[in-house]
């Protein structure tokens, strides 16, 4: 049975967090990990803590994006859950992550989200930069919100450090694009479906969004558009395939027919030679993650 890290960011009002744990707690085994993140001014009155949850405090700070950090450099286990406070799961939960999961190519399953009389199925981010929930299940795309998603933690490392400065709402997003540059797939696991945060969702789903995503989001939008890093991605991909595909990786990348003229391109190749004898040198072990 594989090791599940559950990461919860407790923001703001923590009176829906019991209920989430116990809804946690009915369905895990005993090797599960629980990481519960708060800026310090949470108190265990229901003693959580002796029924293993681990209460990180970050003195002062109020971004998801810290907490996700934080949470990051002590998950342990082979897959991450992110809930927040009043998400409501199943007893069968983890079976069903792990079951989206059996292909290695997926590194994030998003559940269907039953919230306010209406479903949501994951985010998607249009050609301006703005983020959205998607409420029908041909509109899955993009990936998991930030409501409720697992991750293979394995793919998470390959992931650099995120920047402190992305906007909170937009940090599913910078997860699940940086995700798909590297070659990973996202999947929307249908029959694992779980009750949202109301209140949470209701004020997303109602409030208007700027056209401006983060600057890092663009760029991770604008990159993965581009040819070069199409093959980089398939590059990337074959990395975990096995040593006999990383031996032609390479002479697929420079069959490909990009004019040598054309110099940004023929540094992008190159830099994605570069990326591909990194990657493979370190194939068994994925980069450390820097401590929050």
């Amino acid at each position: 049975m594989p090791k599940f890290s559950v990461f919860i960011p407790i923001l703001g009002d923590s009176i829906e967090l019991e209920r989430t744990i116990a809804s946690l707690l009915r369905g895990c085994n005993l090797q599960t990990q629980v990481i519960a993140v708060h800026d310090g001014t949470y108190r265990d009155e229901y003693d959580l803590q002796s029924e293993g949850v681990e209460f990180v405090a970050l003195p002062n700070q109020r971004r998801l994006i810290s907490f996700w950090n934080s949470a990051l450099s002590r998950a342990s286990g082979d897959y991450l859950l992110v809930v927040r406070p009043g998400v409501e799961l199943d007893d069968h939960w983890q079976s069903r992550i792990a079951k989206s999961f059996l292909d290695p190519n997926v590194a994030l399953v998003a559940p269907v989200i039953e919230s306010v009389g209406q479903s949501i199925v994951g985010i998607n981010v249009n050609a301006f930069g703005t983020r959205s929930l998607a409420t029908r299940v041909r509109d899955f795309g993009l990936g998991g919100s930030s409501y409720a998603v697992a991750f293979r933690n394995e793919a998470l490392g390959w992931l650099p450090t995120l920047d402190n400065g992305i906007e909170d709402l937009y940090l599913d997003a910078e997860i699940a694009m940086g995700l798909r540059e590297l070659g990973y797939q996202s999947r929307l696991a249908t029959d694992w479906i779980v009750g949202g945060p109301i209140d949470e969702i209701h004020r997303e789903a109602t409030q208007p969004h700027g056209c401006s995503a983060s600057r890092s989001l663009n760029r991770h939008r604008n990159l993965f558009k581009t040819p070069n890093t199409m093959i980089l991605r398939e590059v990337l991909q074959s990395i975990w395939q096995g040593p006999k595909t990383l031996r032609h990786a390479w002479q697929r990348l420079a069959a490909k027919k990009f004019a040598r003229d054309d110099q940004r391109a023929f540094q992008q190749l190159q830099q994605a030679k570069q990326s591909l004898a990194e990657l493979s040198a370190n194939r068994t072990q994925p980069p450390q993650r820097r401590a929050a």
